[in-house]
């Protein structure tokens, strides 16, 4: 037999809803958070409480995963537990229109092999007929979110409702919506597969593949923007080098240091309508000093941006004395929106990334540093100071610089290509968009490219010209 203390508790429990009971006499006078949206006119025969936040249609509501308003489990999980009530015969001053009363049947139409929706249903069924204004005891319905454990995505149910009453019937079509809350995206460990990661370069029809990529990349996306759907992109950790060795096609390795961790060094475009395309192109002959009264100050003031530098005048000792080499112009290629996963590592004052830098040397195995004429075995080959190089790390840096590595469209082109009149070199090539649902999938989706053109900067033998060319990056990790 219950002791009176023991009832006097359970009581106050139960009116505490630490039971998750609620009483079939309770309603929401004032309005009802969800009205279902059907006809106005008979829109306040049933009505629904505990969905989440409505939006203005009244049919369409979310609940963020561990959200206390409205998540009853009250963690994030992967579900949206929610305790829903059907209230009937309500007076909503927000449907002023509908004054119909008396409810004789209710269905949920698609709750079928759903035990929560027949659950549901049979609590309100069993409030019938009715015209008073009641409200069913909460059940729970459970909403799991989509996508995988390291990206969630929205889950969602639909409920298709119909309630009849004497003044007709009150269809609500919910789709009740379970968000995720705000999460990174995660570090993506892009480990360059050699095999699909060639160094290529094209000297006017001629493609080459000398060499291959290695090495890799750490990049931690953040959280996503709510509404670009925008993410930035760090690098927390890399390979030293990210190198490619060109022998035995060309006696040279071409290494890469990454300057990390770095920062804000691009974004992934979870959403797409970002353009991650560009294009480089260079002209080889954009006047000759001299010649129609073009100069040399003409040429040193034809600068391109970025800093990227201005135009220079061939010497008496260079391939084509006089010539004015054009600068370097890189910008957008407008290629329009690359799609969803697009990626950009570089600068870019749009989105506010720096890019990732990177030490650019080229290492020649087995000559001297001081003097790359002189072969070596070892150091002691190149004098009391000199070194011996073998691989990357021997060699002295060139340039440190920001490489644009995208995963969208790169068009490069060589103008008046070697030194010839109207001749142009253009070489196109696209890497591939990532994925945000599975950014942390190692040899997933993904893949970047950078291209470039350079001038006079291959012979393809002894005693032959010096070559105008176009070098493209290719990374891949799969």
């Amino acid at each position: 037999m219950r002791s009176p203390k023991l009832l006097g508790l359970l009581t106050a429990l139960t009116c505490l809803g630490l039971f998750g009971a609620v009483s079939a006499e309770a309603d929401c006078t004032g309005a009802c958070p969800v009205p279902g949206g059907g006809t106005a006119s008979v829109d306040c025969l049933a009505e629904y409480v505990g969905l989440g936040q409505p939006t203005a249609l009244g049919r369409l509501v979310s609940c963020q995963d561990g959200d206390p308003s409205c998540d009853t489990d009250g963690q994030v999980n992967g579900v949206c537990v929610l305790a829903v009530q059907v209230c009937l015969n309500q007076a909503d001053p927000n449907l002023p229109q509908c004054t119909a009363k008396g409810i004789s049947s209710f269905s949920i139409r698609n709750a079928r092999g759903d035990s929560e929706l027949i659950a549901l249903e049979s609590k309100v069924s069993g409030l019938l007929p009715t015209a008073d204004s009641v409200c069913s005891d909460a059940q729970a319905i459970t909403v799991p979110l989509g996508g995988t454990e390291a990206y969630r995505l929205p889950g969602r149910k639909r409920l298709r409702i119909i309630a009849q009453g004497d003044g007709g019937k009150d269809f609500d079509a919910l789709v009740v919506t379970c968000t995720p809350p705000p999460q990174p995206l995660g570090v993506r460990h892009f480990s360059i597969n050699p095999a699909n990661s060639p160094l290529q370069a094209v000297i006017g029809p001629l493609p080459l593949t000398p060499g291959s990529f290695n090495g890799y990349l750490d990049l931690r996306a953040g959280i996503p923007d709510p509404h670009t759907g925008i993410a930035v992109i760090d690098v927390t950790g890399a390979s030293d080098y990210i190198y490619a060795d060109l022998r035995p096609l060309a006696p040279m390795i071409v290494c890469l240091k990454p300057g990390v961790p770095a920062q804000g060094v691009g974004v992934i475009a979870c959403k797409g309508q970002l353009d991650v395309s560009y294009e480089a192109s260079i002209n080889h002959v954009a006047g000759v000093v001299g010649e129609n009264g073009f100069t040399a100050e003409q040429c040193n003031a034809l600068c391109g941006p970025l800093g990227l530098g201005c135009g220079t005048v061939e010497g008496p000792s260079d391939p084509h004395p006089g010539d004015c080499n054009g600068p370097l112009l890189v910008g957008p290629a407008n290629q329009g929106d690359s799609g969803r996963g697009a990626v950009a590592i570089t600068p870019d004052p749009s989105t506010g990334t720096g890019g990732l830098s990177f030490e650019l040397s080229f290492v020649e195995p087995g000559h001297c540093r001081d003097d790359t004429s002189v072969v070596c075995a070892n150091n002691g080959d190149c004098g009391a100071s000199g070194l011996c190089m073998q691989a990357c790390g021997d060699g002295l840096p060139m340039v440190a610089t920001a490489l644009p590595f995208l995963s969208g469209p790169v068009h490069v082109e060589i103008e008046n290509a070697d030194n010839r009149a109207g001749n142009t070199a253009m070489y196109n090539i696209r890497g591939e968009n990532f994925s945000c649902a599975h950014w942390t999938q190692e040899d997933g989706p993904g893949k970047l490219v950078f291209g470039i053109p350079q001038l006079h900067a291959f012979s393809l033998g002894p005693g032959q010209p010096l070559s105008d060319l176009v070098t493209a990056f290719v990374l891949s990790d799969r």
